[in-house]
């Protein structure tokens, strides 16, 4: 029956090790993931300011993709989050207490620059919008060409 409990034991330190061993990849795969993000949106928002359309609109097509990237990567830590939490039981590592310190901050710079760049475009489009707005309005009449025509007075039915 010993025998039994020590099994046990080392199964249990074996499904621990890789609870952290994944948790901790996550967590590294989640900080490059965002760092690379921020830079993303440092560059949308010197594409904004530059009011270059066609960067702006590469750069919101990588963000979407970055955003689906982010959230199932947040999706799999939490998950990975739970398990370590119901394995160490109130101790936690420090190593791993600093990651999630970081990752945390890591998302606040995120959705500052994110909200930043939103604040940058609505200002943008509403500089546009005066702008249209103070162009002069002129309608121009369109005649068509064939009525200097007339109506014609002889028809040729020789043929």
């Amino acid at each position: 029956m010993s025998e039994k409990s020590s099994h046990n034991i080392q199964q249990y330190t074996k499904t621990g090790n890789l609870i952290i061993k994944n948790l901790k990849h996550l967590l590294a795969a989640q900080h490059k993931n965002l760092k690379q993000y921020l830079n993303l949106l440092e560059k949308e928002k010197a594409a904004i300011l530059s009011e270059d359309m066609d960067k702006i609109s590469v750069y919101i097509e990588l963000e979407n993709r970055f955003n689906t990237t982010l959230t199932a990567c947040d999706k799999a830590l939490t998950n990975w989050k739970k398990k370590y939490q119901n394995l160490v039981q109130n101790q936690p590592a420090r190593d791993i207490q600093e990651m999630f310190t970081l990752l945390q901050e890591l998302t606040e710079q995120a959705y500052q620059a994110n909200t930043t760049n939103k604040t940058l475009v609505k200002e943008k489009l509403a500089l546009m919008k005066k702008e249209l707005a103070a162009l002069p309005f002129r309608s121009y009449k369109v005649s068509s060409p064939y009525k200097k025509i007339g109506t014609p007075n002889f028809i040729d039915i020789s043929s």
